[in-house]
């Protein structure tokens, strides 16, 4: 079995690092809303949906960032979502 740790740690560690060169306090703020959204049991039980498009979740996220949408945010979370890798 894959322990979701280890395959979230180079994402995470690349957001991290990408948001150091921009403005961290931005990313932290994003990141805190993005994990409320996603620790919801609604947006987790669509994270366990086989039918439906981590992409289209992926702009789900990005639009519930409608006030603030750091660069390079919406690439990330493509990349996720392509690699399936959301949930990490």
């Amino acid at each position: 079995m894959i322990n979701p740790e280890v395959v979230a740690r180079p994402y995470a560690k690349a957001l991290f690092e990408f948001a150091e060169t921009r403005s961290p306090e931005l990313w932290l703020q994003t990141l805190e809303i993005l994990a409320n959204i996603v620790l919801q049991k609604d947006f987790q039980a669509a994270l366990s949906e086989p039918q439906l498009p981590q992409r289209a979740l992926a702009e789900v996220l990005m639009k519930a960032l409608t006030d603030v949408v750091p660069e390079g945010l919406g690439n990330f979370l493509n990349i996720l979502a392509h690699a399936d890798r959301l949930s990490m």
